[in-house]
């Protein structure tokens, strides 16, 4: 079939096209254009096979003074092979520290040696290496470096401030050393304020919601609850109890934490513990005869309540709540020092205070070796290498990840009850009352 439009017979065909009548053309046109799509009968080629990609990642995804958290992905399609993970310290020979099917494509492993701790502010190397049934290597992965926190340092110079006429601070948060909230109830002349403004220069009041909790996502997402729930949106204080029941029917709340606005736990002086889900609330655990006193995690499967016994023949209450399990823990010298507040660093590393204070790694609860003339309200840490507890009679320890320090120079055994701290890198921000007054304490 001739499809060459440049033929010598071209110019005739085309003047022979425009003698044709208008209604002949067309018809000419679309006999054309059937033909020449009858001529391009080949089918398009089917498209290329794409052969699945078998890979292994290891990453690091944490990090504290004793361990180094390590996540391995695959998308291996021989399920006959394995994976062993390895570890590589300079001068010594290679660890294996676990070895698992390719079937498990996500997975995370705390190097904390077995129990024993990794060496402070030193580097290790981790890969895998991927083997068959019989031993044979087939691959190897690219090693990741990773290095333990060190110790930080004890040396703090404290600022002190009062609020107000009269008043108490219970609880603060903060997105940075620069924009922190404290909140409780004090007065100003005529004026009650619930919260305080840390601007890095100043502390501001502000006329808006108090209470004795308060937690955040972000400096447009902060949350206050007490005898009410309160939600800050970066414009207003909306009142989020005022709409749900079950928020309403509950208080008063105690503490909160949470993963996000959509994954919200608070606690109640009644033991019952409510989740918010960004719509409603809900009832999800009841400890009837406890007052929860703190919830604290470090992800949506894994986090911890405690709390004290609120009546004759009550319970003191120490909760982990652990991939959908709630697991109390019974340990006698623990429960009979009053628990307080948590703090969870990891799945390896968790404090607790109270009466006294306790330090739990790979399964072994410590008591803290420091002789103390008051008890803890709060625990909490930047990370496992710069934990703060205070409490009443200006109790302040300090564990730099080597060692305990108790700030002497700051107790006293006036009126003075520290109920609250934010702990950054740098930075502590500590709030109570001192003799009827709201009270603020900063270490840098």
């Amino acid at each position: 079939m001739n499809k060459h439009f440049h033929s010598k017979n071209n110019s005739k065909s085309l003047i022979t096209f425009f003698l044709l009548p208008k209604g002949s053309r067309l018809a000419v046109i679309i006999s054309y254009f059937l033909i020449l799509n009858s001529c391009n009968s080949t089918e398009p080629p089917p498209p290329p096979v794409i052969e699945p990609t078998d890979t292994v990642t290891v990453s690091i995804t944490d990090k504290t003074h004793r361990s180094i958290t390590i996540n391995v992905k695959t998308t291996l399609n021989n399920r006959d092979w394995k994976i062993e993970l390895f570890r590589e310290k300079q001068a010594e020979e290679d660890t294996l520290l676990a070895d698992f099917s390719v079937e498990t494509e996500d997975t995370t492993i705390i190097d904390d040696n077995g129990g024993k701790g990794l060496e402070l502010e030193t580097e290790y190397g981790y890969y895998t290496i991927l083997s068959t049934e019989t031993g044979e290597i087939k691959d190897k992965s690219e090693k990741v470096i990773g290095r333990t926190l060190g110790a930080t340092s004890h040396n703090y110079v404290w600022e002190e401030y009062t609020i107000g006429e009269s008043g108490v601070l219970y609880d603060v948060w903060g997105t940075d050393e620069n924009n922190v909230y404290a909140v409780g109830a004090f007065d100003i002349g005529d004026t009650t304020y619930g919260l305080a403004h840390w601007n890095g220069t100043n502390w501001t009041p502000i006329d808006d919601p108090g209470g004795l909790a308060i937690y955040g996502f972000g400096e447009n997402d902060i949350w206050v609850a007490g005898g009410k729930v309160f939600h800050f949106n970066g414009t207003q204080w909306l009142d989020i109890d005022r709409g749900d029941q079950v928020l309403s029917d509950n208080v008063v709340y105690t503490c909160l934490w949470g993963t996000s606005s959509e994954n919200l736990y608070f606690g109640n002086q009644g033991g019952k513990i409510v989740h918010w889900d960004g719509r409603r609330g809900s009832v999800v655990k009841e400890f009837l005869t406890t007052s929860i006193t703190d919830i604290n995690g470090y992800n949506k499967d894994n986090f911890w309540i405690v709390g004290r016994k609120n009546m004759t023949g009550g319970d003191d209450l120490v909760v982990q709540y652990k991939n959908g399990i709630w697991e109390q823990l019974i340990d006698g010298a623990l429960m009979s020092q009053y628990p307080n507040s948590v703090y969870p660093v990891n799945d390896k590393i968790t404090f607790i205070c109270g009466n006294f204070c306790f330090y739990n790694f790979a399964n072994q609860w410590n008591a803290v070796p420091i002789n103390i003339s008051g008890s803890y309200a709060r625990v909490r840490g930047s990370n496992s290498n710069n934990v703060f507890s205070v409490g009443n009679r200006s109790e302040i320890l300090h564990y730099n990840g080597k060692d305990w320090n108790r700030y002497e120079e700051l107790t006293t055994a006036g009126l003075v009850l520290l109920n609250g701290l934010k702990v950054f890198e740098n930075k502590v921000f500590i709030v109570g009352m001192n003799e009827g007054l709201a009270y603020l304490l900063i270490g840098n």
